[in-house]
């Protein structure tokens, strides 16, 4: 039985200018069809976050608090094993069957890559600069970008972001016959829709995204404008869509401006240029509410008392109507701290003004 019409026009006539083969390290590189290639064993139980991630906000026994903001409670306590996943995320379903999947060819791959660097990041002392070599950073960058599109949420942006810049656009698209001859969203009505309302095809497409000239483009971007910091007292949460930034406008070309990340409980990475040399207890406040704010339904981390407070706070600014806002005054507090080269100076300023956002 052969697939729809969407996913064998994906398969056959879908170019990427060039950017038919993905990030190369040791034999990284693919084509757009390697994932789709027959596995035995197709499995099922797919973690949008994988748990070596997930285990840097466990506690000393390797569990964590979960908070469901849906029924507004706590889950028991329990391991990285058994949250943040989603039965064939990463298969291609028809008909109600597994076809194909990405698992073990694809994100297995980028996970173990992602595994090594982020337990490089986490050993190295940052008070050094420049101390963490370029391929771990690299190899970093490129789990993240990948962890993004991975996330069940991302269906909503990639169809956003077609909306907003078509199908058929400077990266990607579709050819009828010859690559030469490139077609237009006019002339692929049916196609666009199908890819738009099914679920199965747009996990092929945000497996495709993180390869595109854009995204590599972005990469080398992020690595110029790289951050990272260590927490005291491990007071950083996550959730199930830990990325945090201030972009309204976003388009294949800048995913990634504004941005940050919790790597660990007591490690946070952010790209950008106006970021602080300090993290003081008011930005650390709004970044865990960025990260609640952000999360879908789950947060997450060592200490319950943690994710309480940050419940507080939220609940305190909701009274004046800020809780849309918080991102905003976040990145706010973070450019004009940027402009101090230590928080003493910064305290200094404070104290001798009014100073209010």
């Amino acid at each position: 039985m052969s697939l729809n019409i969407a996913i064998e026009a994906i398969i056959n006539n879908l170019y990427l200018f060039n950017s038919l083969k993905r990030y190369n390290d040791n034999n990284m590189c693919s084509d757009l069809d390697s994932g789709i290639a027959s596995n035995k064993i197709i499995s099922k139980k797919h973690h949008y976050l994988p748990v070596f991630y997930l285990n840097g906000f466990c506690n000393n026994d390797g569990l964590f608090y979960v908070f469901d903001k849906v029924k507004d409670d706590f889950l028991p306590k329990c391991s990285p094993e058994s949250k943040f996943f989603i039965n064939n995320l990463n298969n291609y379903i028809h008909n109600g069957k597994p076809i194909f999947s990405y698992e073990e060819s694809y994100f297995n791959k980028i996970d173990n890559l992602g595994s090594k660097a982020l337990k490089e990041i986490i050993e190295s002392d940052i008070s050094i600069e420049d101390n963490i070599p370029f391929k771990t950073k690299i190899d970093f960058i490129w789990f993240l970008t990948n962890l993004f599109w991975r996330a069940p949420s991302a269906n909503k942006t990639f169809v956003d972001i077609i909306q907003k810049e078509g199908l058929n656009n400077k990266y990607f698209g579709f050819y009828k016959g010859s690559p030469k001859n490139k077609l237009s969203d006019e002339d692929i009505p049916d196609i666009k829709k199908q890819i738009i309302d099914d679920d199965e095809i747009k996990k092929v497409f945000r497996t495709i995204v993180p390869s595109i000239n854009s995204n590599i483009n972005e990469m080398w971007r992020l690595l110029q404008v790289w951050n990272i910091f260590k927490i005291d007292n491990s007071h950083l949460i996550t959730g199930d869509f830990p990325f945090v930034n201030n972009n309204s406008n976003l388009c294949l070309e800048n995913i990634f401006d504004n941005f940050i990340f919790p790597i660990s409980n007591n490690r946070l990475l952010m790209f950008g240029k106006d970021y602080p040399m300090f993290i003081d207890s008011i930005v650390l406040s709004f970044i865990n509410l960025s990260i609640f704010n952000s999360a879908n339904r789950f947060v997450c981390c060592h200490k319950k008392e943690l994710i309480l407070d940050v419940i507080k706070h939220r609940n305190e600014l909701s009274k004046n109507n800020k809780t849309e806002s918080i991102n905003v005054i976040l990145f706010k507090y973070l450019k004009i701290q940027s402009n101090f080269k230590s928080f003493d100076d910064y305290k200094k300023f404070v104290s001798g003004t009014n100073y209010k956002i």
